[in-house]
């Protein structure tokens, strides 16, 4: 059973232009099973994005560090130009040709050192 659990909400903002980067924000909650906010911690999350809600190859990852307010929310700018890649994300991949060929995809949560993969992914539109 997962340690954590996740609310989120994901806010898309996209960057039109040729100097600017595709990017959207995206806000999450991290608790404990128990339901406690996991406050005012620091730690690295992987965003990996797919075409399906289950199963599935990355089309696209990201790795971050982000830090966790009073309450447990934390939040991120996921673009192709921030963060890290991890050894997982598909060679050649970028977020705007994600989002250009797939009109809603799916988001899965990465927390490697707390529950590791946060279910069920978020269908992003």
């Amino acid at each position: 059973m997962k340690r954590m659990i996740m609310m989120a909400a994901v806010a898309l903002g996209f960057a039109a232009g040729a100097l600017a980067d595709t990017s959207f924000a995206y806000q999450g909650n991290l608790r404990e099973a128990d339901g406690s906010a996991v406050s005012n911690a620091s730690f690295t999350v992987v965003i990996r994005l797919y075409d399906k809600e289950e199963g599935g190859t990355p089309l696209w990852a990201r790795q971050y560090r982000v830090m966790t307010s009073e309450d447990g929310t934390f939040n991120v700018e996921v673009s192709d130009s921030l963060g890290e890649v991890p050894e997982d994300a598909p060679a050649g991949s970028t977020l705007k040709k994600v989002m250009s060929d797939h009109p809603s995809f799916f988001l899965e949560l990465d927390v490697p050192s707390r529950s590791g993969v946060i279910v069920p992914r978020q269908k992003v539109i």
